[in-house]
């Protein structure tokens, strides 16, 4: 969202948060590899996947915890896959391509009994991810654009994203993540994907 006001996209106005997504490792039910902590991900024998970080914001945000956590070195040699998008990386694990993924804690929701949330420590995790709405600039029926929005953030809306295994509030994502930052942005390193 933040690319999209920018570039006048979205009337800035209108931006609204409507759920939050927890960066979070999600794995193999059961965990086979015993990965406990982000550490982890760059013990031998460990494949991972993450987004493609050039396409999908869950990629960004993988690449982003490695590097501030000071793994980016020790874990890309692990990682042998780029998905092209959150619900591909999410099916890594579920179709059991990699042994774990970087990804939004909420990917144990979309397929129970296939992946299972390994929680990252609260000071690991720099920034929290979010579902946007906004008003678009070219929109023809701006009534109705913001009528959607008013509706996504109604008690009802909410309600629907929470039975979806959603964070809706600030304070449901602070339990993980007390001094993170939401949303925002981060500049992709040119040599992300060599050693």
């Amino acid at each position: 969202m933040v690319k999209a006001e920018k570039e006048g996209l979205v009337d800035a106005k209108t931006i609204r948060i409507v759920a939050y997504l927890v960066p979070a490792i999600g794995v193999q039910p059961g965990n086979p590899k015993r990965i406990r902590s982000l550490a982890d991900l760059g013990n031998p024998g460990v494949k991972i996947g993450i987004g493609n970080p050039e396409a999908v914001c869950v990629g960004l945000y993988a690449i982003e915890l490695l590097e501030r956590n000071g793994l980016l070195n020790v874990v890309r040699k692990n990682i042998v896959t780029h998905a092209p998008s959150c619900a591909a990386t999410e099916g890594l694990i579920a179709l059991k391509k990699v042994d774990a993924v970087i990804g939004w804690e909420v990917f144990s929701k979309w397929n129970p009994g296939k992946i299972e949330t390994v929680f990252l420590k609260p000071n690991e995790v720099p920034r929290i991810a979010y579902i946007p709405a906004a008003v678009s600039s070219y929109t023809t029926d701006r009534a109705s654009a913001r009528k959607f929005i008013d509706f996504l953030m109604s008690a009802e809306g909410r309600k629907i994203f929470t039975k979806w295994g959603y964070a809706v509030t600030d304070g449901e994502i602070r339990k993980y993540a007390p001094k993170a930052v939401v949303g925002g942005e981060y500049a992709l390193p040119r040599n992300w994907n060599t050693p």
